[in-house]
């Protein structure tokens, strides 16, 4: 609890306040982030192969192959909410899904847009910094520079785990 209120609450916002108007734009992933993540689409157009990633309408409309995630998405276009650590997951499964098809501006868009669309908190700094840790801020690079790619586990129960959850 202490590390979401201290931590992140306030790590958002002294981001944001550091940053001003650019605190959600691409000068914000970390360098060795946007480097892996570029190499990802790279690889993937390079290699003409048609790695899994999604239409923004269908992650909207909570269209995915993931039950667990479909579940998520829809809990937060009908509440307006989706606890911390849930949205860490939610977002960490968006970048990895389109990784290898978009972008980091594109990337950023794309969870700017389903966290500010449908989060009573989508405009706020902290939930942007929980977003930016997706993308690997406040973070450090896996092996071979990778992103981190582990959900908060809690969430990776399935769908009705998951609903049983918010009850």
């Amino acid at each position: 609890f202490l590390d979401e209120v201290i931590k992140w609450r306030e790590i958002g916002y002294a981001h944001a306040f550091v940053n001003g108007a650019s605190y959600n734009q691409e000068a914000a992933v970390p360098a060795w982030s946007r480097q892996y993540l570029d190499g990802c689409r790279n690889n993937n157009v390079a290699s003409n192969s048609r790695m899994m990633s999604y239409q923004l309408d269908a992650l909207a409309e909570g269209r995915t192959e993931s039950d667990t995630w479909n579940a998520m998405q829809r809990y937060l276009v009908e509440t307006g909410e989706l606890h911390n650590n849930a949205r860490m997951t939610w977002g960490k499964s968006v970048v990895h899904w389109q990784k290898h098809g978009f972008d980091v501006p594109t990337l950023l868009q794309q969870l700017c847009y389903l966290n500010d669309r449908f989060a009573l908190d989508g405009l706020s700094p902290p939930s942007y910094a929980g977003l930016l840790w997706c993308l690997g801020w406040c973070d450090k690079p896996q092996g071979g520079g990778r992103l981190s790619e582990k959900p908060a586990s809690r969430y990776r129960v399935g769908p009705d785990g998951f609903q049983e959850a918010q009850r």
